[in-house]
């Protein structure tokens, strides 16, 4: 493994401090592949701002999957025990292999656990089953039979995303090709194949994908990533399976040319958007367009008022070469200022991936105040509201802006209010107030938002909560260092309990004092626990 090294990003310690924690704007998806990976793991993971995590299922177990989810359980119960506070929802997603093309496993007789394949070497590509569990350096296992008959003489055939590049040279039947090795590399068991050029036929859902769709249903969920979104009809499809359970987010994932294409429908019906470009940029014919495809995509997802985000080739080369590279920098800055959140899919193992996600928080941290200071009122875009409840969404943003405020605080009870702030103002902290932990999790996925579970029941009417759930956010908020003594805060709440929506806007300030007292009040309930 080769460590990046950089004195500035790595030396940064913003945890410095046991009641140090500093949140960031930007959402970051991290991927634990492993079901090795400890609860220590986790832990720092949180220590640095995770919120939302990836599990990748489609290897594991029953019994490996609830283990992972009891494993996160106990590191977010350590972590708000270590910095005193009352939870740290933390959103789990499941991925969907769908649509992707895998190679089988390598054969029993191969020492090592891996292959190399030569340059210039005739590889059999076969989507037979037999050679499922067969694969060596003359014959590939794809399992996709429907794919495989439509790849044409000339094409090129990406494993493990251009670790391996081969092109076709002969068709033998329908289940097999021919390929010669342009770029030789090494290649392990179930590495993915992208085929530029090439429509992909494989049906959108398998048996296995359904046997996560009933896992995530089962243990609630609370995002659902879907892998090779080509059409909105699969999107329509999942949301069918779950009327009758909760509803989780549902982000697609565009891998090739055909979601390109539909791409607009496919950020209509979703909850949000990722760009996968290591797939895109071994199947579309067009690859280097691929800055100006993640701009256009940027953009649409930002008129649909959908949340964006990239994946792959994230600090790519400085992976390579052992240090940070400027390139990869101004790569992920510029999806910052683009308002994008980051995809980290697998890496090697663990420790690069904790390395990896430490750097990129850091750079998102130096990023933020540049992001919150530059964003003018043009730049926010209010649309005339439809009814009284975008008015006043609009009204809060605005005064925010009025008074130089860092800080909304909303209590919700669905999450819709803060969805649409979030949607319209993104570089700004959103504290959303909630009294289910369901709904403060989904907010993780929000640019900006900090969603605090409030499970304070000693007020018997509304009238006498609705202060404390401000505070409270207030509290946490100059906990968190993002609010100040004596600085401009926003409030959006109801007015009366009667209201159907936020339709009350307030300009806050807490003294020292108030500050205390709440720090006080804080703690009490922390030991009651």
């Amino acid at each position: 493994m080769i460590s990046i090294t950089d004195e500035h990003y790595n030396n940064r310690n913003y945890l410095s401090s046991k009641y140090k924690i500093t949140p960031r704007i930007t959402p970051i998806i991290v991927t634990l592949y492993d079901v090795k990976v400890t609860e220590f793991e986790m832990q720092k993971y949180i220590e640095h701002g995770l919120k939302i995590v990836r599990f990748r299922l489609t290897k594991h177990t029953i019994e490996e999957k609830i283990k992972l989810l009891d494993h996160l359980k106990r590191a977010v119960k350590v972590f708000c025990q270590k910095y005193e506070i009352c939870d740290w929802p933390v959103a789990v997603s499941i991925d969907l292999a769908n649509g992707c093309i895998f190679t089988g496993f390598l054969s029993e007789e191969i020492p090592d656990n891996f292959v190399i394949l030569k340059k210039d070497s005739i590889i059999e590509l076969t989507s037979d089953m037999k050679y499922c569990f067969k694969c060596d350096a003359k014959r590939i296992f794809m399992n996709d039979p429907y794919t495989l008959p439509a790849i044409p003489v000339g094409a090129e055939i990406y494993l493990d995303f251009g670790e391996v590049v081969m092109v076709c040279v002969k068709i033998v039947n329908n289940k097999t090709i021919k390929c010669k090795v342009i770029k030789e590399g090494e290649i392990n068991d179930q590495q993915k194949v992208c085929i530029r050029g090439v429509k992909h036929l494989k049906p959108a859902l398998s048996k296995r994908d359904l046997e996560d769709i009933e896992f995530a249903k089962t243990y609630k969920c609370d995002i659902i990533i879907i892998n090779t979104v080509r059409n909105p009809l699969l999107i329509e499809k999942l949301k069918a399976l779950f009327k009758d359970s909760h509803i989780p987010l549902f982000l697609s994932v565009i891998c090739d040319q055909e979601g390109l294409d539909n791409v607009k429908e496919i950020i209509a019906v979703s909850d949000g958007l990722v760009l996968a470009r290591e797939y895109l940029a071994c199947s579309i014919e067009k690859p280097g367009q691929l800055l100006k495809i993640q701009l256009q995509v940027g953009a649409l997802c930002k008129m649909q008022e959908k949340h964006f985000f990239v994946s792959g080739h994230i600090l790519q080369e400085s992976l390579l070469i052992g240090h940070l590279v400027e390139s990869d920098i101004s790569d992920v800055t510029m999806a910052l200022k683009q308002g994008a959140g980051l995809f980290l899919r697998s890496y090697s193992n663990e420790c690069t991936m904790n390395q990896i996600y430490t750097l990129i928080n850091n750079i998102c941290l130096d990023e933020d105040p540049i992001l919150m200071k530059t964003q003018h009122f043009s730049d926010i875009p209010c649309k005339i509201p439809l009814n009284a409840a975008e008015t006043c969404i609009q009204a809060s943003i605005l005064t925010a802006k009025l008074v130089d405020a860092k800080v909304i605080i909303v209590p919700t009870v669905t999450g819709q209010t803060v969805m649409q702030l979030s949607n319209i103002c993104e570089n700004i902290f959103i504290v959303a107030v909630s009294k289910s932990p369901v709904v403060a999790r989904k907010l993780q996925l929000f640019r900006g938002v900090i969603a605090l579970p409030y499970d304070d029941n000693t007020a018997a009417f509304w009238e006498s909560e609705k202060h404390p759930r401000i505070k409270f956010g207030a509290a946490y908020a100059f906990k968190f260092e993002i609010l100040k003594y004596r600085c401009p805060f926003v409030a959006l709440r109801k007015a009366t309990s009667c209201s159907s929506y936020s339709d009350q806007v307030d300009v806050w300030s807490l003294t020292e004092k108030e500050h205390v007292r709440l720090q006080i009040k804080l703690k009490q309930s922390l030991q009651g626990r």
